[in-house]
């Protein structure tokens, strides 16, 4: 469900339940949980344990429920991502019955790398959103070592044409 403040911890939860029936088909009840927000938060954090990752999860609307990224993202609280790219990205999922995940990439103009994946059964979707500076540096390396391997390839081949056309 949404999340609410919980009657008893008054803390932010996502609240669960399932419904109990007996062998007859007769409800009995419900079995409910509440899933403290600041816990899952942490939970999460601790799964992804890369400071280069940022996440939020939001709801069908684009509504950030929690998040957590390092402060090298610059950015303030919940709002991290381009509402706006976010907001298409969701609808897209929507949309589609198939697709449960989406990544936006852009490594020159508007920087980002951005991950939705939507949570089977669940109002909510998972962002990730990959530090700028990371990309831009992860571009870079595969960018030098390629070039290196270039270089090394040319002077290789330009030592055996020397070899080969003067006979040495």
């Amino acid at each position: 469900g949404n999340p609410v403040l919980g009657s008893t911890s008054k803390k932010w939860m996502i609240p669960g339940g399932v419904g109990a029936v007996d062998s007859s088909g007769k409800y009995l009840g419900a079995l409910t949980i509440g899933f403290e927000i600041n816990a899952l938060a942490r939970s999460l954090r601790k799964t992804l344990q890369n400071n280069n990752v940022g996440f939020e999860l939001v709801n069908f609307k684009g509504v950030t429920v929690l998040y957590g990224y390092n402060t090298s993202f610059g950015f303030s609280r919940g709002i991290f991502v381009d509402a706006n790219l976010i907001k298409t990205m969701l609808q897209k999922l929507q949309d589609s019955d198939e697709e449960i995940s989406i990544i936006d990439i852009s490594l020159f103009k508007n920087r980002h790398g951005i991950l939705v994946k939507r949570i089977k059964n669940y109002p909510y979707y998972l962002v990730l959103r990959y530090d700028d500076k990371m990309i831009a540096n992860g571009l870079w390396s595969s960018f030098i070592s390629r070039f290196v391997e270039i270089l090394i390839l040319f002077f290789t081949s330009t030592l055996l044409f020397v070899f080969i056309v003067t006979g040495k």
